[in-house]
């Protein structure tokens, strides 16, 4: 589809390198479709990985051992995501392409290291392994068959995500119902448990003050605050899920792409290796000046503000129920002791629906992490090699996805804990952002033109959630490995 190479005028506005892809196309920036709902859909899918990770396990966890005391130090690892996801979809909707390939145009390697990330962070089946332990209780189990109902819950997966006929649709429209039913469920949990006491030490925790002491509590575990911090928002390569969305959403020159389809019940679309740019004529100017703040509102009134409105209500729930009874559970626990505990309050009504809102946001974070997983393999094998002149994209999708299916089915039998599957892949991610972080700021202030790249707030914004991630995979490394400050 790309067929216009680059002028030398146009390359020194988008001085974008061909790499293993090939050059950029030329097209005109599309008009924006009518219809709201046309405006909803990227974030979502970025909230349903989001709310499975810190937001339901870690935060609850540390809320309950430590009180409201660290809710400030949830919503800034939100904040400092806002960042990276409007970078994201800024790149996606000004070229059609995904960060992915914006990194590999700078170097070929970082192609191979993404690849690497997806396999090693992804085939480590904690979603799956934390929210089956959940479903086996609300069937009447006691959570010792959890890797049973996860392995149902990923042949579920398969089903859903080649059942439809556009992969991207499908993801969609799972993610959002689960996460209406669960803000519908999450809004009665907390209307059964709160007090003015809990909201007094949780309107505290969120402005610094750590239950009397500011800042941090003495004898925090920095292994799992580091988790925590990540997967406050969709943290590790979660993030990552927003381009692939908005390029199937199909925002901006992403119009120009081809979506993944099932191979099973889709229509097979064309998929370029190489994206296109625009002219900066007044025309595609001014379409840009609505396409951005439709993606930046997108970011922040789905990604941010519900990110920030569920970590507190979850972490809310945990202060209620657990922290004046010194309960802290173990790991995957956390919510079926929680549910227990609603039973005493709302009888089994509340243990019940506590127990599904669980599964169904551990589930939606499956979905989309396999999803993204699988996305991120194919297309590094797409663009990288010549499988491009033999195979389709969604082919290679598809062999993606069923490959990771089967490394995290053998991995739930390796005998640990759902919770140690899920911190691994949360402090594993934790440096991967370490990673992405300042090369999504490089390749938008190199590749872009001054016209649409970031402007001075999103530059020292995405500078300070670099050095952020950059330092905590340092501090954990020397606490880990070199055993510093241990």
């Amino acid at each position: 589809m790309a067929t216009e190479n680059v002028s030398k005028e146009r390359e020194k506005s988008w001085p974008i390198p061909k790499g293993d892809m090939g050059s950029l196309g030329v097209k005109d920036l599309p008009p924006i479709p009518l219809g709201r709902l046309y405006k909803l859909g990227p974030s979502i899918i970025v909230l349903g990985i989001a709310l499975g990770g810190g937001e339901l396990i870690m935060w609850p966890r540390l809320t309950a051992q430590y009180g409201a005391g660290l809710m400030w130090l949830a919503i800034l690892g939100v904040s400092l995501q806002w960042f990276i996801n409007v970078e994201l979809g800024r790149y996606t909707i000004a070229t059609g392409e995904s960060f992915f390939t914006g990194c590999s145009r700078a170097w070929k390697g970082f192609g191979w290291f993404w690849f690497a990330s997806a396999i090693i962070i992804y085939m480590w089946p904690g979603w799956a392994a934390t929210g089956a332990t959940a479903l086996d209780v609300l069937f009447g189990g006691t959570g010792a068959n959890w890797r049973w109902w996860a392995e149902v819950t990923l042949l579920l997966t398969v089903v859903i995500l080649l059942g439809g006929p556009v992969v991207y649709n499908s993801v969609e429209k799972v993610t959002m119902f689960f996460m209406g039913a669960t803000a519908v469920i999450l809004v009665i949990s907390i209307a059964l448990v709160i007090t003015p006491g809990g909201v007094n030490a949780m309107v505290k925790g969120i402005f610094f003050n750590a239950g009397g002491e500011w800042w941090l509590p003495p004898g925090i575990n920095l292994f799992a605050l580091f988790g925590a911090v990540i997967y406050a928002g969709a943290g590790s390569l979660g993030n990552l899920s927003y381009t692939f969305a908005v390029q199937q959403k199909q925002w901006g020159m992403a119009s120009h792409i081809g979506r993944v389809t099932s191979p099973l019940t889709g229509k097979l679309e064309p998929v370029p290796t190489a994206g296109n740019v625009f002219e900066t004529t007044e025309k595609n100017m001014a379409l840009w000046k609505k396409w951005y703040p439709i993606m930046r509102n997108d970011v922040t009134i789905y990604f941010w503000l519900a990110n920030v409105v569920g970590i507190v209500l979850l972490a809310h729930g945990a202060l209620e129920v657990l922290h004046p009874q010194g309960l802290v559970p173990k790991g995957a626990e956390i919510a079926v002791t929680q549910a227990n505990i609603l039973a005493a309050k709302a009888g089994e009504f509340g243990r019940v629906i506590f127990l599904a809102m669980s599964f169904f946001i551990m589930y939606s974070s499956q979905l989309v992490a396999l999803d993204l997983g699988s996305r991120m393999i194919s297309e590094i094998l797409y663009t990288h090699t010549k499988l491009s002149e033999r195979y389709s994209l969604r082919s290679i999708y598809t062999i993606a996805l069923l490959a990771l299916l089967v490394f995290a089915g053998f991995a739930l039998w390796i005998p640990t804990q759902p919770f140690i599957l899920f911190l691994m892949g949360a402090v594993l991610g934790g440096f991967t952002m370490a990673v992405y972080s300042p090369m999504l700021l490089y390749i938008n202030l190199k590749f872009l033109p001054k016209e649409i790249g970031p402007s001075t707030f999103i530059k020292i914004g995405l500078g300070i959630a670099s050095g952020v991630y950059i330092i905590f995979s340092i501090v954990v490394i020397l606490n880990k490995v070199f055993g510093v400050g241990a």
